[in-house]
């Protein structure tokens, strides 16, 4: 085996893994340590490690473990440690078949000292300045224009240190710039890293803080791209660039046609597991589902697909066979739980989706012993993938619960959104006595728990978990009929909410579901039935004593 017969993927902060077939050059922090280290090469590599230097000091050695041509691995317990280096090599050292001669390939050099030394504007042009040692290496300007985020960043070549920008971005900007080592076809930045440079659009620079309105959902798409990337600590210097881009801005762009912000972000790349966090902390689940304009598109997200179809069953310029159809979706991808609770409006997932005070015992058993009979009542071999409101969804809802009620309790929220449980079930019940009712239901399940243990907190997140999915959504309905009412009292707790739903993103989805056809149901009346009957309002019978402390004060 020869060095020229070998090709590798590194993995790199905010960007795809690079495949090579040579040394990769890059600026100082753009290795992820924590990534996966992949070698290819015909042949045998006896004794193959990743070995990793900072300066003259060697930093640790990683069996390569191989499986024919192909050999991966990551830096397990060492990656913290080389994270925090600035000057890194990581090399592949093996031992030739015939011969046994040792021999070392540097896959990637990150040196301590930035080799980029200068980004600027000059007219039609952006000049990058490199150190002589990295004057030869292919240089690739990405460049972001922060007046308009939901675009692809431009990829310009660098040749002889000056990229010229094409003739439909000379007007725009601000500009964020990141040069990056390697063509195009070998690097692609998702978002611009921190040491990317800001420069001036065509008008001095000036901050374009208006975005076209409104935006398209191709636009949005981009936008829930941008908000997810911030919402991870990540791509922060485009804010910088435009105060158009800070987090606020973005959420009132994608919370200004709720039913479009909702078609965005079935269409983004965003993992199922990450939009309960995104649809709450955005505030879009106080929005109005509502089709103002055509949102064409597959319904490719089941969960957000059920959310538009909840509303379109109850738009009344939905005609009969328009509601026919709604409900065959919600049948196929909600389940028919979800659809004996728009016909009753009570929590049919309640024997499946509550945790009682066997639960409790459980998990109270030596750990050993607890996760033994934990793997048992929630066999995941045994769950079959199917509709959301399912049995087997809804008990994968609740072993998430389980499986996380340590990070749940030590986070505290659970004391924080208890806490509010009043204010909460007050704004149910002025949508009807009734929904309040179906809501306390699964917090009877508690009988018998200590909630005033600290330790047992966790037990109260799917009663509070529903609750407050059912008070948005309620207020959502109450908003879009009256611009003027107040919803504070679930939008003061989205930070908390959003936390939750990171930690049990599978249990909030469907919580969302069911709360939304559950005061679907406290407005509308039956719309499973083949006319929709009228429904009374009932006056309000409800006093302060009706309305629960799920924590003692």
């Amino acid at each position: 085996v020869t060095p020229g017969a070998l090709a590798f993927e590194i993995p790199l902060a905010d960007e795809s893994p690079a495949r090579r077939t040579r040394t990769l050059r890059t600026r100082p922090g753009r290795l992820d340590a924590h990534g996966v280290f992949k070698v290819t090469a015909p042949g045998e590599l006896r004794h193959a490690h990743l070995a990793v230097q900072s300066g003259e000091r060697d930093i640790c050695r990683i069996p390569l473990p191989r499986r024919g041509e192909e050999a991966q691995t990551t830096l397990g317990s060492y990656a913290e440690r080389v994270a925090m280096l600035r000057d890194v090599t990581v090399s592949l050292d093996w031992t030739r078949v015939t011969g046994r001669k040792r021999l070392s390939v540097p896959l990637v050099r990150a040196p301590g000292a930035d080799p980029v030394l200068s980004v600027s504007r000059e007219g039609d042009h952006l000049l990058v300045e490199v150190e002589d040692s990295a004057a030869d290496q292919p240089l690739t300007a990405w460049v972001w224009c922060a007046a308009e985020p939901w675009c692809a960043p431009l990829a310009l070549t660098v040749v002889d240190g000056a990229a010229e920008l094409p003739d439909d971005a000379r007007d725009h900007g601000p500009f964020v710039v990141q040069p990056v080592f390697g063509d195009r076809s070998e690097r692609r930045p998702v978002w611009p890293a921190p040491e990317a440079t800001i420069v001036a659009g065509g008008d001095a620079g000036a901050d374009a803080t208006e975005a076209p309105a409104p935006l398209t959902v191709r636009q949005l798409i981009g936008v829930w791209s941008l908000y997810a990337t911030l919402r991870a600590g990540r791509g922060t210097i485009l804010p910088k660039a435009s105060e158009s881009l800070a987090p606020a801005n973005l959420r009132e762009l994608l919370t200004t046609d709720p039913r479009a912000g909702l078609a965005a972000l079935n269409g983004s790349t965003i993992r199922l597991g990450e939009q309960p966090g995104m649809v709450v902390s955005s505030g879009l689940v106080l929005g109005d589902f509502t089709e103002r304009t055509p949102t064409p598109g597959r319904r490719r997200v089941p969960w957000l697909g059920a959310l538009a179809a909840l509303a379109d069953l109850a738009d009344p310029a939905t005609d009969a066979a328009g509601r026919a159809d709604q409900l065959d979706y919600l049948r196929r991808t909600g389940g028919q739980a979800l659809l004996e609770v728009l016909a009753t409006g009570q929590d049919a997932t309640l024997e499946s989706a509550s945790i009682d005070q066997s639960s409790v015992q459980i998990t109270a058993l030596p750990p050993a012993q607890a996760d033994a009979i934990l793997a048992q009542v929630f066999d995941v071999h045994r769950m079959v993938p199917g509709p959301l409101t399912d049995d087997d969804a809804r008990f994968t809802a609740i072993h998430e619960v389980v499986a996380n009620r340590a990070e749940i309790v030590e986070s505290g929220i659970m004391v924080k959104l208890a806490e509010a449980s009043r204010a909460l079930f007050q704004a149910v019940s002025r949508t009807s006595p009734k929904l309040r009712k179906a809501v306390n239901v699964r917090f009877h399940k508690l009988d018998g728990i200590d909630a005033d243990d600290p330790s047992l907190h966790w037990t109260l997140v799917p009663g509070t978990s529903l609750l407050i999915s059912v008070a948005a959504r309620a207020l959502a309905r109450q908003k879009a009929a009256n611009p003027d009412v107040d919803d504070s009292v679930v939008r003061n707790l989205i930070p908390l909410w959003s936390q939750l739903a990171d930690l049990v993103p599978t249990l909030v989805m469907g919580d969302l579901l069911i709360a939304d056809a559950l005061v679907t149901h406290a407005v509308h009346g039956d719309l499973t039935a083949a006319e929709p009957a009228d429904v009374p309002v009932a006056a309000s019978a409800i006093t302060e004593d009706d309305l629960p402390d799920l924590i003692s004060e």
